[in-house]
């Protein structure tokens, strides 16, 4: 037996043995899609031990932080867990995310989450990233850290977007299952509650995906973002980041097309590579970027605000810093 927990004009959310989700397109009111045997996941542990939504009890809905709520419980030999799924249905789009609760009396680690597993009724196309090892100095990496696919958003059937409101995140798709996984890597003492990343569902016109999905971001934003003209060194290098050497010979090309061309930017910023790297952190990344830049970056910042610029660094979304703290 399905029973409706919020209709909307675009999004129906539905209480099940797992959540089953519809859209209906405003913008082609002819075509409502449909995302089946959504089970979102949680991975414990070493991220070998797997509970589904739907070993959960059922427990009952609320209101919760301007939106619905559905509230489960998972009591077992090894955990004793609240789980909360908290969802809002806007014009144009839905969200939701997941707060977990350890209700039990030992710790509880979560490495990652499923946040959204089910197969989409319509063709799922995944934008693809991909680097190659023989430009730059990326050779000394590892293909496996260097190459990888994500796609957000993914665009399903030309009219809906969906992906996680969070840059370290997946969003995995075989062109008929999307999966919207995030890492968590945390320890949940008794009573500590971990909140999710939001997942975004939204609709648009045909030939207004890049419209809609610019303006969901400037929503997330909350605020007008500065504008200024931005240079940095993820045009010419990949992870593996400049030389001191690369670096001053850049700069020099900069100074003379400013002298000659008058070209002039706000920003100069180097990415990737230079402090910290994917997957790797300063402490662990120290000896690199000693041996890339045995004079540090000071003189190559200094030159940068002599030429009337501001210098940028790139750092880990995934940690920072000597101890490798993470970003919240």
């Amino acid at each position: 037996m399905t029973t409706t927990i919020q209709q909307h004009s675009l999004f129906r959310f539905e209480e099940r043995a797992s959540f089953g989700i519809s859209a209906v397109n405003p913008f082609q009111e002819e075509r409502a899609f449909r995302f089946e045997g959504n089970d979102p996941k949680l991975y414990l542990g070493d991220g070998s031990i797997v509970r589904h939504i739907s070993d959960f009890a059922w427990v009952g809905r609320e209101s919760k932080d301007g939106g619905e709520a559905v509230v489960f419980r998972l009591q077992d030999e090894q955990f004793a867990l609240r789980l909360t799924w908290i969802y809002r249905v806007e014009e144009h789009k839905a969200s939701w995310r997941l707060e977990l609760v350890n209700e039990g009396e030992s710790e509880v680690a979560l490495r990652h989450i499923d946040l959204f597993d089910a197969v989409a009724d319509a063709p799922v196309r995944q934008f693809e990233q991909r680097i190659r090892l023989d430009l730059g100095e990326a050779d000394w990496m590892e293909e496996k850290d260097v190459n990888h696919a994500t796609g957000y958003p993914v665009n399903i059937g030309n009219r809906l977007f969906l992906g996680v409101d969070w840059p370290v995140a997946d969003v995995l798709t075989d062109g008929g299952r999307i999966t919207c996984r995030q890492y968590c890597a945390d320890t949940l003492a008794p009573g500590q509650t971990f909140r999710s990343r939001t997942v975004t569902v939204g609709a648009c016109e045909e030939g207004r995906m890049s419209e809609r999905f610019l303006a969901h971001l400037k929503d997330l934003r909350g605020r007008e973002t500065r504008r200024a003209s931005f240079y940095f060194s993820w045009l010419t290098h990949s992870w593996e980041g400049m030389t001191d050497r690369e670096l001053k010979v850049n700069l020099d090309f900069f100074e003379r097309a400013k002298s000659a061309f008058g070209i002039h930017f706000d920003i100069y910023a180097v990415d990737a590579g230079v402090i910290e790297t994917n997957h790797y952190g300063y402490e662990r990344y120290r000896l690199m970027h000693e041996k890339l830049l045995p004079n540090g970056l000071k003189p190559h910042a200094d030159r940068v605000k002599d030429m009337g610029m501001e210098f940028g660094i790139w750092i880990g979304p995934n940690e920072f810093g000597e101890k490798g703290s993470r970003v919240e």
